[in-house]
């Protein structure tokens, strides 16, 4: 039977001993129809929230970086701000995400870093 899942086996099993074939049937159609619906419903919100929710997922993690780096260090956020402008400047200008994000790390290490230029 293509429709046994885990919870039709369940029931199936706990079902009194006069159950019919037919109304066996009818818990395995409906259980397999719970799971196809479920997973049309996940395909079809995971590809409306796939559209914009790893920009989503990359601005909570800048937030939540700069605000915790910026409180560690005792000059302020300046060198997060500097090396955040520096990827969106470099990113927008040329379109190239790994030098732009490059250049904004070397950038941040430079200005958290002064013996390393000083």
């Amino acid at each position: 039977m293509f429709a046994l899942t885990d919870e039709t086996y369940s029931v199936l099993t706990t079902l009194p001993p006069g159950t019919t074939t037919r109304q066996m049937v009818s818990v395995a159609l409906l259980n397999q129809g719970w799971w196809v619906l479920g997973s049309v419903l996940g395909a079809l919100i995971s590809y409306a929230l796939g559209r914009f929710l790893p920009l989503a997922i990359m601005m909570l993690l800048l937030v939540h970086t700069l605000v915790g780096s910026a409180r560690d260090n005792p000059t302020g956020p300046w060198a997060e701000i500097a090396a955040v402008a520096c990827v969106i400047g470099l990113q927008w200008r040329w379109r190239q995400p790994l030098l732009s994000i490059l250049l904004g790390t070397a950038l941040f290490v430079l200005l958290r870093n002064p013996a390393l230029w000083a």
